[in-house]
């Protein structure tokens, strides 16, 4: 509601200025200011739930932190052994096979153990 309240003001406040453009769109808000009232405190309710939420997730954030970056180096290696591996070559990079089709890399899967 605040959006279309703050709409019309702008209206109202630019037909002030430009009359010749914008009077003949300006038209009284259809919200009522009665409509808003309590309108702070939802918002204050909303801010405090999101503010606990993030004091709960806060102490996980270097669990997280940690495993991103875990996962992350793991695959740049990945990545930089494939792009300086051959055209034609069937290698096994960090775990997983490469298979080559037409010259070019057509696939990196993880490597399935022996006997399977």
């Amino acid at each position: 509601m605040l959006p279309v309240r703050a709409f019309y003001m702008d209206i109202q406040s630019w037909a002030l200025e430009e009359p010749q453009r914008w009077a003949r769109w300006a038209a009284p808000c259809p919200i009522p200011p009665a409509d808003l009232r309590g309108f702070g405190a939802r918002r204050r309710r909303i801010n405090e739930r999101t503010a606990d939420r993030v004091r709960q997730r806060q102490p996980l954030l270097p669990a997280l932190v940690a495993h991103v970056e875990e996962h992350y180096s793991g695959r740049r290696v990945l990545f930089e052994a494939v792009r300086q591996a051959g055209p034609v070559e069937a290698d096994e990079l960090a775990g997983f096979a490469r298979t080559v089709a037409t010259g070019r890399c057509a696939a990196v899967v993880p490597r399935r153990p022996a006997g399977r």
